[in-house]
């Protein structure tokens, strides 16, 4: 996640879509996400994904 992230341009917003579902791959049903990435190879709880793009985030930022 932090590869990705510091990979985008600050200058500009990001909107990250979370997807819970337990089976297929709801980013690929939707014509408005531009690109796609998975940050772990376990099943994950949306609250669990928001922490960790939440925790790169204030990584990045040093808002630890």
């Amino acid at each position: 996640m932090a590869k990705f992230a510091k990979s985008l341009n600050n200058s500009q917003p990001v909107v990250f879509v979370v997807g819970a579902v337990a089976k297929g791959n709801p980013t690929m049903e939707v014509d408005y996400i531009q690109e796609s990435v998975c940050i772990s190879k376990y099943a994950l709880s949306a609250s669990v994904c928001l922490g960790r793009i939440m925790n790169t985030y204030e990584e990045i930022f040093g808002i630890v």
